[in-house]
């Protein structure tokens, strides 16, 4: 694809640079057997990285892929196997239904709590006015 393209011209790249710096960093007056070593390294340190990448990507594609292509039925019947040994403990583990009326029942719960907090406060929103039509005295504000 796309990163093969561009990955091809850049390990070029980086690999004429990594050639160019030995024979850089080598005096003008180096003998011959020393940039021919410097490049002799440098070669068989490219191969080798290309090589541990190559085993990598061989690795992940024919080991790995066939694995990810069978886990997510190993893994459901795993799931299965556990609900159906934990079913006396807990029946209602993936019941949607009784998920939602439980939601339900919590939301209207949760509903009349409301209710009866602005009940209680208009009852004393009423209290101060009294107090304050009254002359009493005023609450803190």
């Amino acid at each position: 694809g796309a990163d093969a393209e561009t990955a091809a011209p850049a390990a070029a790249g980086d690999l004429v640079r990594s050639l160019a710096e030995p024979v850089g960093a080598l005096s003008p007056m180096a003998a011959p057997a020393e940039v021919v070593g410097a490049l002799v390294r440098r070669i068989a340190a490219a191969w080798r990285e290309h090589f541990a990448r190559t085993v990598a990507v061989k690795f992940n594609c024919f080991f790995l892929m066939p694995f990810v292509d069978d886990f997510p039925l190993y893994l459901r019947e795993k799931l299965d196997d556990h609900v159906r040994s934990t079913a006396a403990e807990t029946p209602d583990m993936f019941d949607v239904a009784r998920a939602r009326v439980a939601l339900e029942k919590r939301r209207d719960d949760l509903a009349n709590e409301l209710a009866a907090n602005a009940k209680l406060c208009d009852t004393f929103d009423a209290i101060q006015r009294a107090c304050v039509d009254s002359g009493g005295p005023a609450p803190a504000a």
